[in-house]
C-alpha cells in the first residue's frame, strides 16, 4: 500500500486527497468520537490524564512538531498551507513512499535497520522531553529517507515523562508484526521495556480498528 492510500487513515480528522497533496480537516466533534476518547481512557487507566485537544491545538502541534524535528535533522512531510479558522492542514507527500508498517510486510529484512533508526530518533526526542504520543509505524514513511508525518499530538512536557515515553514506545511496537522488528526498535531506543502481550494486543486491535473505520 502506497502512501497515497495510507493517508486515508484518519482517526481524528477527515481527509481529502488531491494528487500529491493531502488536506486534513479537523471538525470540532468528529475527531473526539474514537481516537481522542480512547486516548483519554488509556491515560486514565494509567492514572494520568491526556485530555482531547482542540483542532487549533492539533494544527499548532503539526507546525511545532515539524519545526522541532527539522532542527534535529529529521525529515518530515511538508505543510503547504493551513487555517486555524477553517480547521485544516494541507500537506505534501511522496506518493511512491511506503509507510513502515507496509514496508515491514514488503521487505521484512530491510525494515529492521529502519525501525532501529526510528528507535534512536524516538529516544533523542524523549531525552529532550518531546513526545509523539501516537507513534504508530504508519506515521513513519520511507522514500530512501525516513520521513515522519502526522504530528497532531506532538508535545513537549517535563511532567509524566515515564508515561509519555511509554506511549511512544507502546504505540510503535504494537503496530509492528515481527518480534525481530520490535527488538530492533528497542535496540535503537537503547532501553528494553517490559510490556505485556495483552496490552500490546489491545493497542494493536485499536490501531487496526481505526484503520478500518476511518
Amino acid at each position: 500500500m502506497r502512501a497515497e492510500e495510507k493517508f486515508r487513515h484518519a482517526s481524528s480528522r477527515k481527509i481529502l486527497l488531491i494528487k500529491r497533496k493531502v488536506v486534513k480537516f479537523y471538525p470540532s466533534v468528529y475527531g473526539y468520537i474514537l481516537h481522542d476518547l480512547a486516548l483519554l481512557a488509556f491515560s486514565t487507566f494509567f492514572f494520568r490524564l491526556i485530555v482531547p485537544i482542540s483542532p487549533k491545538r492539533k494544527i499548532s502541534n503539526e507546525l511545532f512538531g515539524r519545526k522541532v524535528l527539522s532542527s534535529m535533522g529529521i525529515k518530515t512531510t511538508r505543510i503547504l498551507s493551513f487555517s486555524f479558522s477553517e480547521k485544516f492542514v494541507e500537506e505534501e507527500f511522496d506518493a511512491k513512499a511506503l509507510t513502515i508498517d507496509d514496508l515491514e510486510i514488503e521487505n521484512p529484512r530491510k525494515v529492521l535497520k529502519i525501525v532501529r533508526k526510528i528507535g534512536e530518533i524516538t529516544r533523542r526526542l524523549n531525552d529532550k522531553n518531546f513526545y509523539f504520543i501516537d507513534n504508530r509505524s504508519s506515521n513513519w514513511m520511507f522514500d530512501g529517507n525516513i520521513v515522519r508525518t502526522d504530528l497532531e499530538l506532538f508535545r513537549k512536557s517535563s511532567r509524566s515523562k515515564k508515561f509519555l515515553v511509554f506511549c511512544d514506545v507502546l504505540s510503535f511496537v504494537s503496530s509492528l508484526k515481527s518480534e525481530e522488528a520490535k527488538t530492533e526498535f528497542f535496540r535503537g531506543y537503547g532501553k528494553k521495556f517490559r510490556i505485556s502481550r495483552l496490552l500490546q494486543l489491545l493497542v494493536t486491535i485499536y490501531i487496526k480498528l481505526t484503520d478500518i473505520i476511518f
